[in-house]
C-alpha cells in the first residue's frame, strides 16, 4: 500500500474500503492493546523487537499474513469471539426474498437488516442462518446493524444462557434458541465450556499466570470442531 495519504485514500476507494474507518480501527486497536499491556495480559515487546506502537501501521494491518495456517485458524475463531462479545444480540434469518423482505428473528421479535448494511440486498442468505449484530434501531421498522454471520457451534460454545431441553440432544441458549446436537459433539461442548471459563477466570485473577499449554489444547480442539462444521 502507498505511504502518502492521497494514494492511500485512492487505493481504499478502489478497494471499496473507507480510510477513515480503517484509521479509527487502528486507533481503537492501540487503545485496547495499551489497556491489555497495563493489565499484564500482553507483553510490551513485540516479536520483532520493534516498539509496540510501530506495529499498528495501517499498511501492516492490510498486509497478508505470512502464516497462512494461523490466519485461517483466526478466521475460524472469529465467529466464536463475536458470539462471546455480542451476546445476546443474535438473530436468525427466517425468510429472504432480497432487500426489505429479508426478515430475521430476534429474542424480542421480527426485525430486518438495516438498509445501510451489506446484508440488506444479499440474495444468497437462506433461512436458518445466524448473525451476531452490534445494535438494534427502530424507525419505520426494527432494524439490526453491523451484523456478521456466526455458526451454531460457535454460539453453543461461547454464548451465555446454556441449557438443555427435555430431549437429551437439544441445546437451548438464552431460553429461545434451540439446536439439535449429536451426542459426541454435545459431550465435547459440555467439556469445553467449563474449561474455557476456567482459563479465562485464571487469567483474569492473575494476568501473569501461564495458561499456554492448556489454552493451546483448548484452542486446537475448538478450531477442529469449527472447521468440521464449516465443511
Amino acid at each position: 500500500m502507498h505511504s502518502d495519504p492521497a494514494s492511500q485514500r485512492r487505493w481504499c476507494i478502489q478497494s471499496y474500503l473507507d480510510l477513515d474507518v480503517l484509521q479509527n480501527m487502528t486507533s481503537v486497536r492501540r487503545q485496547l492493546r495499551s489497556q491489555l499491556q497495563e493489565s499484564g495480559f500482553v507483553a510490551v515487546q513485540t516479536d520483532s523487537g520493534a516498539p509496540a506502537e510501530d506495529q499498528d501501521d495501517l499498511r501492516l494491518q492490510l498486509a497478508t499474513s505470512a502464516d497462512d495456517v494461523q490466519q485461517s485458524d483466526d478466521e475460524l475463531l472469529l465467529p466464536c469471539v463475536l458470539c462471546a462479545a455480542m451476546f445476546p444480540n443474535l438473530a436468525q434469518v427466517r425468510n429472504n426474498h432480497g432487500g426489505e423482505s429479508c426478515t430475521v428473528h430476534t429474542k424480542e421479535g421480527e426485525a430486518f437488516f438495516h438498509p445501510c448494511s451489506v446484508n440488506f440486498r444479499r440474495s444468497d442468505l437462506s433461512g436458518g442462518q445466524w448473525f451476531a449484530y452490534l445494535e438494534k434501531v427502530a424507525t419505520s421498522k426494527v432494524y439490526i446493524r453491523d451484523a456478521t454471520r456466526v455458526t451454531p457451534l460457535a454460539m453453543m460454545l461461547f454464548s451465555a444462557g446454556f441449557g438443555q431441553a427435555r430431549q437429551r440432544q437439544v441445546i437451548t441458549l438464552d431460553g429461545w434458541m434451540e439446536f439439535v446436537c449429536r451426542p459426541n459433539v454435545l459431550a465435547l461442548i459440555e467439556a469445553l465450556r467449563p474449561e474455557i471459563e476456567k482459563l479465562l477466570l485464571a487469567k483474569a485473577a492473575d494476568p501473569h499466570t501461564d495458561i499456554g499449554q492448556r489454552a493451546l489444547l483448548v484452542r486446537e480442539t475448538v478450531v477442529q470442531l469449527v472447521s468440521e462444521e464449516c465443511r
